[in-house]
């Protein structure tokens, strides 16, 4: 009955100065060879820096962002040989790891302190700060399956690849009001990539890094608000999830799906009643749906429209089929600890 993904996400770039949003905080920071820029995007603590004793010219040089373990790790080929570090939110603040160097000990300067020296596996912590508690392990799946290297993603420009790492990100920052973005509602499904791809290059810099202004003059439309600049990811989040699931007093499943995502998974999914919820979809039409219930009861589902009957299976015995309502509802009664599935869904 399991349904899972198998990719993980880890956007990498070889470019330099590329801006990155560091998980369970609300600090970005652009990364250099030998310097580390950081700004927070909640402007409640001042810009700082972190520069590198690295003799370059750096050969592979590699930022990733591995939103598995919620973590940025920059490594490369100095002249001096290998080194790898990695920056993390945990506990009261910012740390840097230092996994790999060249020589005994590496000597940090930066301009919130003047010297640190690090050995290999040392860590230190960069700056005090909110960190969430970030446990959502929610995951969109679109079917692809290339390489996450940005540059090629943003020039590819598909949704396929961007909307689940939009997603997944936008659930490992601190949490912000709720305050929809006018310029991503009330649009026909046909119209609504059209408006994300307007928001995403006015309103990003770097990997989903929230930003005021369209800094790359690309003369496209500014979302007029005065929501804080973490909101613009989170609401965005909240636009893309919106697509494939809804929850009011029903679990509303591919209530709006854009014709673009023939295929695709949504997986470990938390209700409001804890309830555990995994679904698929291919050639357009629902596949699958898989509901581990938290408590004993009933759950109410609404599902994509023409769909008449479908089996239920639950510890691996087969019942008949069950009619759904003509406008796709459908009741399941719920015993705690057994799975129930969905599938061979007629129409």
């Amino acid at each position: 009955m399991k349904i899972a993904i198998a990719q993980k996400n880890r956007p990498f770039s070889h470019q330099l100065g590329t801006w990155f949003l560091l998980p369970k905080t609300s600090w970005s920071v652009q990364v250099f060879p030998t310097r580390l820029n950081f700004a927070n995007l909640e402007e409640t603590q001042e810009t700082f820096r972190v520069d590198f004793p690295w003799r370059g010219p750096l050969k592979e040089f590699t930022a990733q962002l591995d939103l598995e373990s919620a973590s940025l790790s920059v490594f490369g080929m100095t002249q001096e040989g290998y080194m790898r570090y990695c920056l993390e939110a945990r506990g009261e603040g910012l740390w840097l790891d230092l996994d790999k160097a060249p020589g005994k000990k590496v000597a940090l300067s930066g301009s919130n302190f003047k010297e640190k020296r690090l050995s290999n596996k040392e860590s230190m912590l960069l700056v005090s700060c909110f960190v969430c508690d970030s446990l959502n392990k929610e995951r969109l799946s679109l079917g692809s399956h290339k390489a996450q290297e940005w540059s090629r993603m943003k020039e590819r420009f598909d949704f396929k690849e961007l909307f689940p790492l939009w997603l997944q990100l936008s659930a490992l920052v601190p949490k912000t009001p709720h305050r929809p973005i006018e310029s991503l509602k009330e649009h026909k499904r046909v119209e609504l990539l059209k408006a994300f791809t307007s928001f995403f290059l006015s309103t990003f810099k770097g990997v989903f890094v929230p930003r005021l202004c369209d800094e790359e003059h690309q003369g496209l439309p500014q979302e007029k608000t005065t929501i804080p600049l973490l909101s613009l990811l989170t609401e965005s989040g909240r636009a893309i999830r919106s697509l494939f699931y809804q929850e009011t007093d029903e679990l509303i499943l591919l209530p709006c799906l854009p014709p673009e995502f023939s295929c695709g998974r949504m997986v470990s999914i938390q209700t409001h009643a804890s309830h555990l919820l995994h679904f698929e979809w291919t050639k357009k039409a629902l596949r699958r749906v898989v509901l581990t219930p938290a408590t004993d009861g009933e759950v109410h589902l609404r599902l994509p429209k023409g769909i008449t009957a479908c089996r239920l299976q639950t510890k691996g015995r087969v019942r008949s089929k069950l009619e759904v309502s003509k406008e796709g509802r459908l009741t399941l009664p719920l015993e705690q600890g057994s799975t129930l599935q969905l599938d061979r869904f007629l129409f």
